[in-house]
């Protein structure tokens, strides 16, 4: 798909449909960050060079690229101001973008800019914070509509309530989750490789939350091959890391220091190297810890090859 759409802002420009290749452009590049498909810093840099492409026009597409560029940030740790380039600077903060969204009632930028700051409470692991960024969004009538940050929002919701279920925050955000792991349940035969590894590990914090641990186990450990053989490293660090809480929980802490540095690893492939710091940090583990993994990943991968060739 992220292919289709960049040929689609090429053919357009060549036809003169200048709106309909900046905002294939502009899809092009969140397909790219959602399936994770591109390191995070080029990602950055290809925002950037077409935000100033679309100030030109003055279009609500330059306040999508800002929003977008915002998560792209909290992720990576880069400080790209990107609300100050807006319409020569009107713009110092989100918050003044935010009333601006408001005064003049732009629903499809409103539900970006509130998931946009419920994905980064999310990747922050700030899930109550999270929660009231997604209700802002869900009370609006654009909320709905099928878009891709609409997708990954629900799956990244549904983690959150079965987390903040275990936190011990009400049997509310358990009945809450079940829904929206019937709702990817639904969604998972139409695109597998999308939504399968997505469904699975949601199943995981189900089954975590219902204290299966053997289910629960399985199914991480699953969601995270799955995702691999996708493409979608991101979400595989996501499953290792999620895993890692849970044997935290169960006081399995070898196995968990073991898997959140396996998340490290995939996060700082992937480009977020402020989701790793923070990680680090949070579970009391250092640079030297990661190093350590890497080595013996990548020497236990070898281990493995020599011994598929002997057999």
């Amino acid at each position: 798909l992220c292919r289709i759409l960049r040929d689609i802002y090429e053919h357009g420009k060549k036809v003169g449909d200048i709106y309909g290749a900046r905002f294939s452009l502009l899809l092009h590049y969140r397909f790219a960050f959602y399936s994770g498909s591109e390191k995070l810093s080029i990602l950055t840099k290809t925002y950037q060079m077409t935000m100033e492409k679309f100030l030109k026009y003055k279009t609500e597409g330059q306040y999508f690229i800002a929003i977008d560029i915002s998560l792209v940030d909290s992720l990576t740790g880069c400080e790209s101001e990107p609300y100050a380039a807006l319409q020569g600077s009107e713009f110092p903060s989100e918050e003044s973008l935010l009333s601006y969204l408001k005064s003049r009632k732009l629903q499809q930028s409103l539900v970006l800019l509130y998931l946009s700051r419920f994905m980064r409470s999310f990747w922050a692991g700030d899930y109550v914070e999270g929660h009231k960024h997604f209700e802002l969004a869900e009370e609006l009538p654009s909320f709905k509509l099928p878009t891709v940050q609409y997708l990954h929002a629900m799956f990244y919701r549904g983690l959150a309530l079965f987390q903040t279920y275990r936190e011990g925050n009400g049997e509310d955000y358990f009945e809450k989750g079940k829904s929206i792991l019937e709702t990817v349940r639904r969604w998972e035969p139409n695109c597998k490789r999308t939504f399968q590894n997505k469904f699975i590990l949601l199943e995981a914090e189900y089954f975590a939350s219902s204290c299966n641990i053997v289910a629960s186990k399985e199914s991480y450990v699953l969601s995270a091959k799955i995702a691999h053989d996708n493409g979608l490293l991101h979400e595989q660090g996501l499953a290792y890391e999620l895993y890692g809480k849970f044997l935290k929980s169960i006081v399995e802490i070898d196995d968990a220091r073991r898997y959140f540095l396996m998340a490290c690893n995939c996060y700082s492939t992937w480009g977020a190297h402020a989701k790793v710091s923070a990680l680090l940090v949070e579970q009391e583990l250092t640079m030297a810890d990661q190093i350590e993994e890497v080595i013996d990943s990548v020497v236990g991968d070898k281990h493995g090859r020599s011994g598929g060739a002997l057999v």
